[in-house]
């Protein structure tokens, strides 16, 4: 069953090109397709995840991986049913991964185990305007309740002047180069999945 049979879309964003994209994407286990798109690197799941269950769902491993400082700052755009989740790796030398999550009723909650996503975190990818005056207009949109998720994170990628709304319409654009994980990062994932077991 795929990614959007299941109710569950998503990106992954960056300024690294895409070659520092690719590479990063060759040491996971979700196979993904790239693009770029004005100056950006789209990233978006190809397949299920080439990892022994419960890792198998591709869109959760894409959201919960970190990235590296080449491809810092990034972020993630996913949608699970109606549930908007929205990730921020900040620039640094040790950033931490921060999390939002719109439920279906347009509340914005945050979780225990989970760093909280603040506007001023997506405002160092805005493409345009002051930082300040974005960070407002993201406090605003954070909190708006009468868009479903999935038309409230089409529009916080236009304020961000990010590309990538595509991916939660009708029809998500489907080109890119495929990329695969090696079969190094296959097994080392088998192996700490095991070790955590064990």
């Amino acid at each position: 069953m795929t990614t959007a049979m299941r109710g569950e879309r998503g990106i992954l964003v960056t300024r690294a090109p895409l070659a520092v994209a690719a590479s990063w994407a060759r040491r996971g286990v979700v196979p993904c397709r790239l693009r770029e798109d004005q100056g950006w690197s789209v990233i978006t799941p190809a397949g299920r995840a080439e990892a022994p269950e419960p890792y198998r769902d591709e869109m959760r491993l894409l959201a919960a991986r970190p990235v590296g400082q080449r491809m810092r700052p990034a972020a993630g755009f996913f949608l699970f049913d109606e549930t908007a989740v929205v990730t921020s790796h900040g620039p640094g030398w040790r950033p931490v991964t921060r999390w939002l999550l719109r439920r279906a009723d347009g509340t914005v909650k945050g979780d225990k185990n989970l760093a909280p996503l603040r506007p001023s975190d997506l405002t160092p990818l805005a493409s345009v305007g002051p930082a300040g005056r974005m960070t407002a207009a993201l406090t605003e949109h954070f909190y708006r309740e009468d868009l479903t998720s999935r038309a409230w994170l089409t529009a916080l990628l236009d304020h961000l002047r990010i590309p990538g709304a595509g991916a939660f319409g009708p029809n998500p654009p489907q080109g890119g180069s495929l990329v695969q994980p090696t079969g190094r990062a296959v097994r080392a994932f088998a192996t700490t999945v095991a070790d955590e077991r064990s």
